[in-house]
């Protein structure tokens, strides 16, 4: 830990001593017969005049986050005339946090990490920046870029339209209207097609040259790089927004751009329809059909199966939805009709696929089996194997069903892509059962042991019911067969047990993929995840030899030596943990090595390390650390939300805590933990029954923690149910003392022991 980052607490007791003298100077020369409201100081620059403080009054939560704001500013100061530059730059923001009127995120943090080459943090600074005051044009576009590279279009959509506001007052000129066009595609990606069709509007009539701004042929290319692709996407947008005849002249524009008749035949059906022309929608449809395209995917024959229902209505008036609504009955001369143009272009896989569905879902299984298997023989997607795996499973094929999930297990090593039909199965007991049997009977009987992949997919079948030892035994002969994608479908059951907190299974997967030399190209991460399990499993000289292994194959990779010290870590050999987390900082944690991987390994290991300290008390340096990672990361939910409930435990910063807890429960508001520290800071505020609801939910997550059993017994005592208190006291009392936390056991104890007595 750098020498600055041991607390600004010399430098604040210098701000608060001079605070107080200038205050007694104040009182002695003459008390003022009314009360003098106490000074603002979040308002003052710390170059400035120091204003007096009236202790009559104590100082509240607010005064003193001023205090600490300007007490670390000026130890900023010092540490740029020092050109000690990166811990200035942490001084600089953790005073931005504590007093954000204080400190210029954009004339002073941003400019120093830009200019030390910590260039992620000062985009995460700018961003921020740009969220809560006005910045210039330049850096607001280029926040506006980052976001949409990122694909935060919700969050950089107010941003462009901030843009444009401020600009309205002046002249609009060719930036105005590239901004607007920028302000409709990021609308339409967050799904506002009105305010899409809107800032549209403004560009359509700059492209017309009928606005206030009149493009040249050069400013239209500029603005339009691809015309065809900005005047089909303004064309969409205006079709959902129910502009008729804008989406007409933007299809139009389109193909005089590129002429394609079957694809301007295709938007404008869907423009006719709109308007409730079902005849001229057909027309214009078949052109579409006629030209064998399939450029639209399904949304053509979706149309079309919706035209030929007579009871079918056109869309709404107010917004054109962006997917077809297709007629539930199907007749027999759509189905006819569907099967002629799948005969005669059968290499369009949207429409074979739709075809296959149609078939399906009027009931005529056979042939969507053969219309599936024929799609399948040239384009293995998922959705035809879900079809057909679903029509085996509603005849009870079982032979069939086999074959086709170990085909995909083979191809892909897990059944992902066919997760809606494998969940149907796993719904379905006695289907499960009677494939078991089948498969048993196949792998020991004489029929060539059954296809590849055939154990291996009644494994990951079995996993997810949740029937270990028949996965297991499955798993055995999967990996003694030489069927094709052992690896990948030993990773994913390692996965699998791992997530679900199983990790022997993992142990087994990848330790004889390992073994038979599988996945060679991804020895290290095999050797990482192996360790990992071995730890879980409290091998832990088995996961210090497997994490040393992959250091060997990797020596330079900082998250294969964060691993040993996780394993350390994880086995409670926390001076251990602390000291190699330390050497990997020393190590790692400089400006010449910038990568995205390695700051997310130095945050993690700052994290661990916090949470060490806290295991050990050291509450001052556990909050360091956090305060370390919300220096470069100031929007990580997870150090918010640790450093929230330290500071709440403490007593201290309750308003900053609440705040900052807050913002981590609305990023993941199924997060228990969260929700726990939610209501303990509440609790900590004396607003009890608020405190009760959080707590309340926290407790409901399986396998409840003993610290939020804890938490809600106070509650409950706090809002006089004595009896609910004790009930949780006592089994905050039989976790703690499985998990060997005296600490916490003893006061639980004492609670229990106190209240008991007195409900007596």
């Amino acid at each position: 830990m750098s020498a600055f980052m041991a607390s600004p607490s010399v430098v604040r007791c210098v701000v608060l001593l001079l605070a107080t003298c200038l205050t007694w100077t104040t009182l002695f020369a003459k008390r003022p017969s009314k009360p003098i409201a106490p000074a603002n100081l979040a308002a003052q620059w710390i170059d400035s005049p120091l204003e007096s403080v009236q202790l009559w009054r104590q100082l509240n939560e607010s005064d003193d986050d001023a205090i600490e704001a300007r007490a670390l500013y000026m130890q900023a100061q010092m540490l740029l005339q020092r050109r000690r530059f990166r811990d200035a730059l942490s001084n600089l923001e953790r005073a931005w946090r504590f007093d954000p009127l204080l400190v210029s995120v954009i004339k002073e943090i941003v400019p120093l990490a830009v200019a030390i080459e910590h260039k992620n943090e000062a985009t995460r600074y700018a961003v921020i920046a740009a969220e809560q005051q006005d910045v210039t044009p330049p850096l607001l576009q280029s926040v506006i870029a980052v976001l949409t590279q990122q694909q935060q279009f919700e969050r950089a959509l107010p941003l462009a339209e901030r843009y444009l506001s401020r600009s309205q007052d002046a002249q609009p000129d060719v930036a105005s209207i590239i901004m607007q066009y920028e302000v409709g595609r990021l609308a339409f990606l967050a799904g506002q097609f009105k305010k899409s069709a809107e800032a549209f509007a403004v560009v359509q009539a700059a492209l017309a040259g009928t606005g206030p701004v009149k493009l040249s042929r050069a400013e239209q290319k500029q603005l339009l790089p691809k015309p065809e692709f900005g005047y089909a996407l303004m064309g969409e947008a205006f079709l959902l927004a129910a502009r008729l005849n804008d989406a007409e002249a933007m299809f139009r524009a389109s193909d005089q751009v590129k002429p394609n008749a079957g694809e301007l035949g295709f938007r404008l059906a869907r423009v006719e329809w709109a308007r409730g022309n079902r005849g001229k929608a057909r027309m214009l449809l078949d052109r579409y059909l006629a030209a064998k395209l399939s450029t639209a995917g399904v949304q053509p024959y979706g149309l079309l199966v919706t035209l030929s229902d007579p009871t079918s209505k056109p869309p709404s008036k107010a917004i054109v939805s962006p997917k077809n609504t297709n007629a539930t009955k199907l007749s027999a001369e759509i189905l006819q009709e569907l099967k002629r143009l799948a005969l005669a272009d059968p290499d369009n896989e949207p429409l074979g696929f739709f075809y296959a569905q149609k078939l399906r879902q009027a009931g005529k299984l056979q042939a969507a089996e053969h219309q599936y298997k024929r799609l399948l023989k040239h384009h293995p997607i998922a959705d035809a194997y879900e079809g057909l795996i679903d029509i085996y499973v509603t005849q009870r094929q079982l032979e069939p069903l086999l074959r086709l999930m170990a085909e995909v297990v083979v191809e892909s090593g897990s059944l992902e892509a066919i997760k809606q039909a494998s969940d149907r199965i796993i719904a379905d007991p006695k289907l499960l059962k009677q494939l078991n049997e089948k498969t048993s009977t196949w792998l020991t009987g004489s029929e060539q042991d059954g296809p590849e992949g055939i154990a291996m997919a009644m494994t990951l079948l079995e996993l997810e019911a949740g029937n270990q030892k028949a996965a297991e035994s499955f798993f055995q002969t999967a990996m003694q067969r030489p069927d094709p994608g052992r690896g990948r479908f030993a990773i994913t059951v390692a996965l699998n047990r791992m997530a679900q907190r199983q990790p022997k299974l993992a142990i087994l997967a990848l330790q004889q993929v390992i073994d038979q030399k599988l996945m060679s190209e991804n020895r290290v991460e095999l050797y990482h995840l192996l360790a990992g399990a071995l730890a879980m499993d409290h091998q832990f000289e088995r996961a210090l030899q497997a994490a040393a292994h992959a250091v060997k194959l990797a020596p330079d990779s900082p998250r294969m030596l964060a691993r040993v010290a996780w394993v350390h870590y994880y086995a409670k050999q926390l001076d251990v943990a602390e000291r190699l987390f330390l050497d990997l900082l020393t190590r790692f944690d400089h400006d010449s090595d910038r990568t995205e991987e390695t700051r997310d390994v130095m945050r993690d290991a700052r994290q661990l390390l916090s949470t060490i300290c806290v295991q050990q008390g050291r509450i001052d340096t556990a909050e360091e650390w956090l305060l370390q990672v919300l220096d470069e990361f100031p929007e990580d939910i997870g150090a918010m939300n640790d450093l929230g409930y330290l500071w709440a435990d403490q007593g201290q910063h309750l308003q900053r805590a609440l705040a900052m807890i807050r913002m981590a429960v609305e990023s993941e508001p199924d997060n228990e933990a969260y929700r726990d520290s939610l209501g303990w800071v509440l609790f900590r505020l004396g607003r009890h029954q608020e405190a009760l609801k959080e707590l309340d939910f926290a407790a409901k997550s399986e396998p409840v923690d003993g610290e939020i059993l804890n938490h809600l017994g106070d509650a409950y005592l706090k809002t006089h149910q004595l009896k609910k208190a004790i009930a949780c006291w006592k089994k905050a009392a039989s976790k703690f003392r499985e998990d060997r936390n005296s600490k916490l056991l003893n006061e639980t104890e004492a609670k229990l022991k106190k209240h008991d007595t007195e409900r007596k």
